[in-house]
């Protein structure tokens, strides 16, 4: 079959919490590795990021980026289309859109919409969806949505006629399931897991096709515009390499190389699935250097949920990147569990330039309430040791959750103060009840009253809360809104004032910054100039002298 793969576009620059000013400096890796997959069975695909091309499109010298896609993030009207399948407006924005690819002669396009809760990539891909069916007539396929967490009720979605497939969860073993029974006269006789279309029944045939851990596909950027993501620091930050300096291009390339999580940690996604793969560490070192070698890259951005699922693991992969002489440098997500000095240190010589720890909380009763695993102290430790051997940490906060008290904020916003040196970002985050053991087994962790959220409530205007809840002997729903969004305001207040104090983090843009601290990692002698660096950057643009990083 012959297959089209897009990553559709989505609104940047607004202040929603979940948006971006600036657009990421990495390929996506859900439509390369599907694209991997399709082409080992032998099936012919090309493939495209439109967000890219939407976001770096200049019609002209001096104009603006050419597109306007807010009616995408309206969702009043993006129901209404649903409702009656037009919008004159948006069809023709879409067909301005689908003007920036080639979609001929394709048998299936496949829309990639990673990110589901920035409404404008799902608005964007519903009205392409139609645009695609009247013009092309090929099979259309959605990916990338979660039927649980869908901001829009997942059955409308699939009964929408112009989409034919939904897929849901990890696209490459499903799509290319769906795509065996279609060309195998199959279709309504095997059972297609994950897949979800209109009047779908039940059927007795096994899927065809399983991709284990042994088989997890190396990532296929061909065809993707992979110069838009090459960062250029001499046009971004000409004075950060100096005069008669060698320009290093940095083009960071996403991977993973395991799936879900053998932790139990009660508020997250991960948890709940039971599936956990890990690819065997000398595949993954040998894809690593695959990639170095056809994209002319040693950067990585690692999208595992942690570096260390297991310490055996980490240090297995840390050993074999070191044998193997590897010269790379990565980010990754770690845990502070199975985690240690000794470790820190073999991921430090085997390239680990970020490191980004779930902390979530500092409290120590909520810590075994979540079951993190770790303590404070132990995160207290860990940090300070990454620090010292140059490692970049950043960690994750949850505010607000189940049966969260003053005096947890109390012990966060402390930590935040006690080891901003060792700290160089946090990234806090509003509780937000989702799939996950909470949702799953309510009253085995003091909730009731779940209700889905369908239309944004009074003070919650960007849709932000998926499901209301009530904590038993707690607070009810109304009140606990007011407590995750106070508490939330709080964090973020340490952080400022730990800033204002010049303490060690810093206003940072995290992801959007990654090739610029790969840059930095490369160029420069240690971590204590980089931050030098990374902090005068920022104050210019907090003050307004310049774009911070």
């Amino acid at each position: 079959m012959k297959v089209k793969l897009l990553f559709v576009p989505r609104l940047y620059g607004t202040e929603k919490h979940e948006y971006t000013s600036e657009h990421t400096c990495t390929p996506p890796l859900g439509i390369p590795t599907i694209s991997s997959v399709l082409k080992n069975h032998g099936h012919i695909v090309d493939q495209d990021d439109l967000d890219a091309r939407v976001f770096f499109h200049r019609p002209s010298p001096g104009a603006g980026k050419g597109f306007d896609l807010a009616g995408f993030d309206d969702r009043g009207r993006i129901e209404a289309f649903l409702s009656s399948g037009r919008d004159e407006e948006l069809e023709a924005l879409a067909d301005r859109l689908l003007a920036l690819t080639g979609l001929d002669g394709f048998d299936l396009v496949g829309l990639s919409l990673v990110g589901q809760h920035n409404f404008s990539a799902l608005g964007s891909a519903l009205v392409m969806a139609k645009r695609i069916k009247e013009r092309k007539g090929c099979l259309v396929v959605i990916g990338g949505l979660d039927d649980h967490d869908c901001p829009l009720p997942f059955d409308r979605i699939v009964d929408f006629e112009p989409i034919d497939f939904a897929i849901t969860g990890y696209g490459g073993e499903p799509l290319l399931n769906l795509i065996y029974a279609l060309e195998n006269d199959l279709f309504n006789k095997m059972c297609l897991e994950r897949v979800s279309y209109r009047n779908k029944e039940h059927q007795d045939i096994p899927h065809y096709h399983r991709i284990g851990p042994d088989c997890f596909f190396r990532p296929d950027f061909d065809g993707l515009p992979l110069d838009l993501y090459r960062y250029e620091t001499a046009r971004h930050f000409p004075e950060l390499v100096g005069e008669g300096a060698k320009e290093r291009p940095v083009l960071v390339l996403p991977y993973v190389f395991t799936f879900g999580c053998p932790h139990r940690c009660v508020f997250c996604s991960e948890a709940i699935d039971k599936a956990f793969e890990m690819k065997p560490v000398d595949k993954v070192v040998s894809d690593l250097e695959e990639l170095c070698r056809r994209y002319g890259t040693r950067y990585f951005f690692f999208l595992n949920t942690n570096i260390n699922p297991t310490y055996k693991y980490a240090e297995a992969f840390a050993d074999e990147v070191s044998r193997r002489g590897l010269d790379i440098m990565w980010s990754s997500c770690a845990q502070f569990r199975n985690m240690d000095e000794r470790l820190l240190e073999k991921l430090r010589r085997a390239g680990a330039v970020r490191l980004i720890f779930g902390l979530e909380t500092a409290s120590p009763r909520l810590l075994e309430f979540i079951r993190k695993g770790f303590t404070a102290d132990a995160a207290r430790r860990l940090l300070g040791e990454a620090h010292r051997l140059g490692i970049w940490n950043e960690i994750e906060l949850i505010s607000g959750l189940p049966h969260e008290r003053d005096e947890d904020v109390d012990a966060t916003m402390r930590f935040i103060h006690e080891n901003a040196h060792a700290i160089n970002y946090c990234n806090n985050n509003r509780f937000i009840l989702k799939k996950s053991w909470l949702l799953h087994d309510p009253a085995r962790f003091g909730l009731a009253n779940i209700s889905r959220i369908e239309e944004p409530e009074e003070g919650d205007e960007e849709g932000l809360f998926l499901h209301r809840f009530d904590e038993v002997d707690g607070l009810g729903w109304v009140e606990k809104r007011r407590q995750i969004i106070a508490a939330f305001d709080r964090v973020n207040s340490a952080v400022s004032q730990v800033i204002f104090e010049s303490k060690g983090i810093r206003y940072y843009r995290s992801n959007q910054s990654l090739a610029l601290l790969f840059y930095l990692y490369s160029t420069r002698s240690g971590k204590g100039e980089i931050e030098s660096i990374v902090h005068h950057k920022s104050s210019q643009g907090r003050s307004g002298g310049g774009s911070g990083p």
